[in-house]
């Protein structure tokens, strides 16, 4: 099955591996660990970590979708070296345990099926747009709205990126990116002072991408905000709906980007500023492209893919400079 966890099971388990989480597909559960690893942005280095951010996980997600987060359970390690979920002694690792929704109702297998019908974008808008509404903000969440932070999380993007390679990110790229990039934060700071003052800063989801939207015969599903970093789950709304719409660029579906728009428009943020919306779409998209290129970089992630991930990766690269050329931000 595999070399990490052991299920009695009569279900087919689908191990899904991403570049900070070991992922466990059984029967109509999903059972989710997370690697001990440390990146610039992300700490899972030691078990008790681990243990608190499944914790806020399910906290957290719960705000979006209370019927798909289900638990945390310990896991034990087996003489031979697997981990299970029943057993004694000390806890080896945390898992997240959630409902399983259809797979074929995730928003990305809808897009490459080609199913997805403009009203069901709307009624997404609606969703996110009640969330937003009721979303939490303090001052202290305000203050990640600031174009000081705004800076420091972009900046982080191109540093983190510079070993990546011309496979991945080309030298010409990466220059026009960060030039745009600063660029725009130098002559909008107006843009995100007002921003801050009308409210539009609030602790929403941090990773609003197709993978984690579901339209189910329910309706939308919202799973899998961040949990292991609050500068990037505080922000503006913009920098939250930038990624689906970016998503939606990316899948080549303009009039879903614009159906979702158009209602969020109407229901969500009359006028919302779409210059500010774009830059953000460049921003997810440079994200996108980074957390592929680590997957791609992983030894343990099978070879096939790493080149699937290689492949996404520099394509988001290439969609953030067609964003700053056609949105005119550079």
């Amino acid at each position: 099955m595999n070399d990490i966890l052991h299920l009695d099971t009569d279900h087919e388990v689908t191990h899904i591996q991403t570049h900070s989480s070991h992922v466990f597909l059984v029967g109509d559960r999903v059972i989710k660990i997370k690697k001990p690893v440390d990146f610039s942005f992300l700490d899972y280095s030691t078990l008790q970590r681990r243990k608190d951010f499944c914790e806020r996980e399910v906290s957290l997600n719960r705000r979006f979708s209370p019927e798909i987060y289900l638990e945390v359970v310990p896991l034990f390690r087996r003489p031979d070296g697997l981990l299970e979920m029943d057993g004694e002694g000390e806890p080896a690792e945390y898992a997240v345990v959630m409902k399983r929704l259809p797979a074929g109702s995730m928003l990305t297998r809808r897009l490459e099926e080609g199913n997805v019908r403009p009203e069901e974008m709307a009624a997404l808008a609606d969703v996110l747009s009640d969330f937003y509404r009721n979303a939490k903000t303090t001052p202290e969440i305000s203050a990640f709205g600031r174009i000081e932070q705004v800076r420091e999380n972009t900046e982080e993007n191109f540093e983190t990126t510079l070993d990546f390679g011309e496979e991945l990110l080309p030298a010409d790229v990466r220059e026009l990116l960060r030039t745009a990039n600063r660029k725009f934060l130098a002559e909008q700071g107006e843009l995100f002072q007002a921003r801050i003052d009308g409210g539009h800063v609030l602790d929403g989801h941090g990773d609003l991408k197709p993978e984690n939207l579901f339209l189910t015969d329910d309706g939308p599903v919202v799973t899998d905000c961040i949990e292991f970093n609050e500068r990037f789950r505080y922000g503006d709304v913009l920098v939250d709906i930038g990624y689906l719409t970016m998503g939606l660029r990316a899948a080549g579906r303009p009039d879903l980007r614009a159906a979702f728009l158009d209602r969020y428009g109407e229901v969500g943020e009359p006028g919302y500023p779409e210059n500010l919306l774009a830059f953000y779409e460049v921003y997810r998209a440079v994200v996108k492209g980074k957390i592929e290129g680590y997957r791609a970089r992983q030894p343990e992630v099978p070879a096939a893919e790493r080149e699937e991930a290689r492949v996404i990766s520099n394509a988001h690269f290439l969609l953030a400079r067609d964003i700053v050329s056609e949105a005119g931000i550079s």
